[in-house]
C-alpha cells in the first residue's frame, strides 16, 4: 500500500515537472518564431527594395538616351532653321540687287527716252569740237581691246563698240576737268585721248587729244 502511493506520487511529480517545463518553454518558442517571421518579412522587404533599385538603374540609361536624342533633334532642327533663314536672306538679297539694277537701268533709260518710246533729242552741235587738251593727267596704262592700234579720231565718226565698253568710261570726268555729258552720252578714254560719244551708237561728238599720259 505504501509502495503504491509512493509510485503514484512519483508519477504525479514527473508529470508536473514536464508540464512546467513545457509551460516555461512555450513563450520562448513563440518569441523566437516571431523574431524569425519579422526577420523574414524584413528580408523580403529588402529584396523588393533591391529589385526596385535595380529596375530604376536599368531604366536610367534608356531615359538618358532619350534625352540625348531629344537634344540632338532640337539641335538638328535649329541648324536647319538657320540654314533656311540664311538661304532666304541670300535669295532676298540677290532679288533686291537685281531689282536695284533693273531700277537703275530703267532710271537711266527714262532719262534718255520719252514716254512714247522715242529717244530724247539732244542738240550736240555745240559739243562738236576736236582740240588738244590744255591739261594733261597722269593715269594708269591703257588696257586696250584686242587688235588695238591708235587712230586719231574726230567728231562725226563712229567709235567701234569694243572701244567704248563700260570699263573705258570716264566716270570721274570732273577730276579731269570735263563737263557732265548730256543724257545718252558718255566720256570714254581712247589711249591718250578723251572722247565724248553717243553711248548707244558710238558717234563721236567731241575729242580732246593728248589728255592722258602714263
Amino acid at each position: 500500500m505504501n509502495m503504491l502511493n509512493a509510485t503514484r506520487i512519483a508519477a504525479i511529480a514527473v508529470g508536473l515537472s514536464l508540464t512546467g517545463a513545457l509551460a516555461f518553454a512555450a513563450p520562448g518558442d513563440s518569441r523566437d518564431r516571431g523574431k524569425n517571421d519579422n526577420n523574414a518579412q524584413q528580408q523580403r522587404g529588402n529584396d523588393q527594395n533591391d529589385r526596385g533599385t535595380r529596375a530604376k538603374k536599368q531604366q536610367q540609361p534608356a531615359a538618358t538616351d532619350n534625352n540625348r536624342r531629344s537634344r540632338q533633334d532640337r539641335d538638328s532642327r535649329r541648324m536647319n532653321d538657320n540654314r533656311r533663314d540664311n538661304n532666304n536672306d541670300g535669295r532676298y538679297q540677290r532679288t533686291n540687287d537685281r531689282r536695284d539694277n533693273n531700277n537703275a537701268r530703267r532710271d537711266r533709260r527714262d532719262n534718255n527716252w520719252g514716254n512714247n518710246g522715242q529717244r530724247r533729242t539732244v542738240n550736240v552741235q555745240r559739243y562738236k569740237r576736236n582740240f588738244n587738251s590744255e591739261r594733261r593727267f597722269r593715269v594708269s596704262n591703257y588696257r586696250q581691246p584686242y587688235g588695238y592700234s591708235y587712230r586719231r579720231w574726230s567728231y562725226g565718226q563712229n567709235l567701234p563698240r569694243n572701244y567704248y565698253a563700260r570699263n573705258f568710261w570716264l566716270m570721274n570726268f570732273i577730276s579731269y576737268g570735263l563737263f557732265a555729258p548730256p543724257p545718252g552720252f558718255v566720256w570714254v578714254r581712247y589711249g591718250p585721248d578723251a572722247l565724248l560719244i553717243d553711248q548707244y551708237t558710238g558717234e563721236i561728238v567731241q575729242v580732246r587729244y593728248n589728255m592722258f599720259y602714263t
